[in-house]
């Protein structure tokens, strides 16, 4: 189908869908399972081909009834294509348009295997800046030595910080939902100290 023929179509459904809206119907048709449509030449050759089980009375039950001419199809003439506007005028407003709803995809599959592929780095190390008071040392150096001195421990840390560089170029506008997710599973997943996003 032509890009100038799906425009009208959405058109005549009562859709004026801009250039983003365009490329996201586009992009998710891409997505969906192709399904297999059966050739108009095959299903007139099944339509032709009689009925083994078919019984047909009188004499001449061994042969099929005669065929049927169908009347021609009606000619058309084609169109001149028309050409449309794909992309945004400068400065035009991306929410103008009417909006409707399409159907959502994961835009990050597999996330429990990224999860898992993360374990080795939930692990952790002493912190070298942070301490907490450890009790049981504390209790003892009390009990040999008579001291009333804590005994300071260094805090289990994360190990590892983590920078996100995202490229800015425009095509990255299909790819912006999948670095969103991915960003929020490194965030959610708790194995670093840190994660900050750059562009």
């Amino acid at each position: 189908m032509e890009l100038s023929a799906l425009i009208s179509a959405l058109r005549a459904c009562g859709f004026s869908p801009d250039a983003e809206e365009l490329a996201d119907i586009l992009w998710l048709a891409s997505q969906l399972p192709a399904t297999k449509r059966r050739s108009p030449e095959k299903s007139a050759e099944k339509a032709d081909q009689p009925d083994q089980d078919a019984k047909f009375g009188g004499d001449d039950s061994i042969y099929p009834p005669p065929k049927q001419e169908l009347p021609a199809p009606p000619t058309r003439t084609r169109e001149a294509p028309q050409k449309a506007g794909v992309y945004l005028p400068p400065g035009a407003d991306k929410k103008a348009g009417p909006s409707f709803r399409s159907p959502g995809v994961a835009a990050l599959p597999g996330k429990l295997s990224y999860a898992r592929a993360l374990r080795p780095f939930l692990r952790r190390v002493p912190s070298q800046h942070h301490h907490e008071l450890d009790e049981e040392a504390t209790v003892q150096r009390i009990a040999d030595t008579d001291e009333w001195l804590p005994v300071m421990r260094p805090t289990p840390a994360h190990w590892l910080e983590l920078d996100v560089v995202v490229d800015e170029w425009p095509s990255i506008v299909l790819w912006r939902e999948s670095v969103h997710e991915l960003i929020t599973l490194l965030t959610d997943l708790g194995a670093f100290r840190s994660v900050q996003v750059w562009s």
